[in-house]
């Protein structure tokens, strides 16, 4: 379970920043597994503020963890802080984790070319243990912790300089980190703007698992969209466009060639009209209604296998209330039994409401990403905030009590417009 992420010197994210996805004990909901786990927490914040850079860099820190290692010949992803004269040489990421029930904090600090300082650290008994330090500026590079068991020098000389050794653990089998590794690569799924591709993949999903789609089909029938049922057709793609790419790949060279799918995967959704059932090309479908259908699949696989699920702006082209039920299937221990975990960038507002029927959050479960006048982000909790528990949460965020809204006066848009306009007549 992700437990907390702090982030460092990347992209709009200058200094220090943390998101905690703990509750106080007096917030503890206790139908859960780990009662201060948060099973979902929810960034709010004005356009360009940041909310997509801090999914950006959780995502970047699993992918360097995932595949450093494999990446050879690459350089590092280096995006730092770039406005203003005071920029850091390096950019570092950590999380905190609970692995069978054992705390770990896994970090690194990087810049272009190289891995400057890595560690692990574990809790096992509510006492700290140094698993593994490595600092490049240290008078040794590498220390191991003396209850670390396993080839650890034989895995310090197999790390290369551009490489985290919590990725090469996969080209090593180490007794303790190679097992550890494999759980937090594994630990958190992504699901970005491409609406499109995301569906291409849920079908997959859904073709493979019959059961999720049966799911998903009681979720679409009761989400009042008119559809009544919905399954997985394969259609053969045209001749024509077939010949296409065969031209095309005819004069790519090897290293970039692809084979092309002779059929894909369409979703046929049934609609009901009076007291006959009718069933329309997908092509026909809202844009809220396909989107609806696409998020289903990782949401209710991450339902069944546990896990984080990270979702950037989850009100794309959805109705408030159907936001704040898929959040609810998170929050409640009767459809998330496993605790997996929703981390969502949002500008609905519906998520933060506490009055029932909107009350999926509590107050510790609610970010605001605020952007300075120096364009530094930073993350700040509702519940630090000081908002009162009797105060409506959503009201006081757009009158800009908390922060995280556009620094923009009533009127200034058609104030603008009027101005311009007059001046022009003169």
């Amino acid at each position: 379970m992700l437990l907390a992420f702090q982030l460092e010197n990347y992209r709009s994210f200058r200094d220090p920043s943390h998101l905690v996805l703990t509750r106080s004990p007096k917030n503890a909901d206790r139908k859960f597994p780990y009662p201060t786990v948060a099973p979902a927490v929810a960034l709010l914040g004005s356009n360009a503020s940041g909310k997509s850079n801090l999914l950006r860099g959780l995502r970047l820190m699993f992918r360097m963890l995932s595949q450093s290692a494999a990446d050879a010949e690459a350089g590092l992803p280096f995006e730092p802080f770039l406005l203003g004269s005071k920029q850091h040489p390096w950019t570092e990421f950590e999380i905190t984790v609970l692995v069978d029930d054992v705390r770990y904090e896994y970090g690194f600090r990087y810049d272009a070319d190289r891995i400057l300082k890595e560690w692990l650290r574990s809790w096992p008994k509510g006492r700290v243990r140094v698993l593994f330090e490595r600092d490049v500026d240290a008078p040794e590079t590498w220390r191991f912790g003396d209850t670390l068991t396993g080839q650890n020098q034989a895995l310090a000389n197999l790390t290369r300089p551009n490489a985290l050794l919590m990725s090469t653990v996969k080209l090593l089998n180490h007794e303790t980190l190679t097992p550890l590794g494999a759980r937090l690569s594994s630990m958190a799924t992504w699901v970005n703007g491409d609406m499109q591709q995301l569906l291409e993949q849920s079908m997959e999903t859904y073709r493979e698992n019959p059961r999720l789609l049966d799911r998903a089909r009681r979720l679409l029938a009761i989400a009042d969209l008119g559809v009544e049922s919905v399954t997985i057709e394969e259609d053969e793609i045209p001749e024509e466009i077939r010949a296409v790419f065969a031209e095309m790949r005819s004069h790519a060279p090897d290293a970039v060639k692809i084979d092309f799918p002779e059929r894909h995967l369409s979703p046929r959704l049934t609609h009901r009209a009076g007291s006959k059932s009718i069933t329309l090309p997908f092509s026909f479908e809202s844009v809220g209604t396909r989107n609806f259908l696409a998020l289903l699949a990782p949401i209710l696989k991450c339902l069944d296998t546990g896990g984080a699920l990270i979702i950037d702006e989850i009100d794309t082209s959805l109705h408030a209330l159907l936001v704040n039920e898929l959040v609810r299937l998170f929050t409640s221990s009767e459809s998330n039994p496993r605790q997996a975990q929703l981390i969502l960038s949002t500008h609905d507002v519906t998520v933060m409401m506490n009055t029932t029927p909107f009350d999926v959050l509590s107050r510790e479960d609610i970010w605001f990403i605020n952007k300075n006048a120096d364009g530094v982000s930073t993350v700040d909790p509702l519940a630090k905030l000081k908002a009162r528990p009797n105060e409506v949460f959503s009201r006081y965020y757009l009158y800009g009590r908390y922060g995280g809204v556009p620094r923009l006066e009533p009127r200034a848009f058609v104030d603008a417009v009027a101005d311009h306009d007059s001046g022009d007549e003169s």
